[in-house]
């Protein structure tokens, strides 16, 4: 499982630079692609959540794949290779509260996670 993990989390980027706030704490994500769903992000409308809030709401349950959010291309290629949606999403979990880096949010997959937590 660990390998699985580091696999889904390989060649994740995330940029260090600061941004204008946004919110609470919160800024803009800087360009790159959503870290949920691979949707690309020009560096003005993706959101950047604190590692330590997004490791909060994994705690708590969220799960980008059965909600719809995960991106298309990885979900096929671990159906491809067989791994359950279970055996996914705990690797994906495990790599995620391992991860200590910001995560970067386009709009739709933010207002996910608003709904997921406005619901728990």
């Amino acid at each position: 499982m660990p390998q699985l993990a580091e696999r889904l989390f390989h060649g994740r980027k995330h940029a260090a630079e600061t941004a204008k706030d946004f919110g609470a704490g919160w800024a803009v994500a800087p360009a790159g692609r959503c870290d949920i769903c691979s949707r690309d992000l020009d560096g003005k409308h993706g959101h950047r959540i604190p590692a330590a809030e997004f490791k909060r709401l994994v705690q708590q349950g969220y799960n980008p794949r059965a909600r719809g959010r995960l991106a298309r291309s990885l979900v096929a290629a671990a159906d491809g290779a067989g791994i359950s949606a279970d055996q996914f999403y705990q690797a994906w979990r495990q790599g995620a509260m391992a991860d200590t880096t910001d995560w970067a949010l386009c709009d739709a997959c933010l207002k996910d996670v608003a709904a997921f937590m406005s619901a728990v």
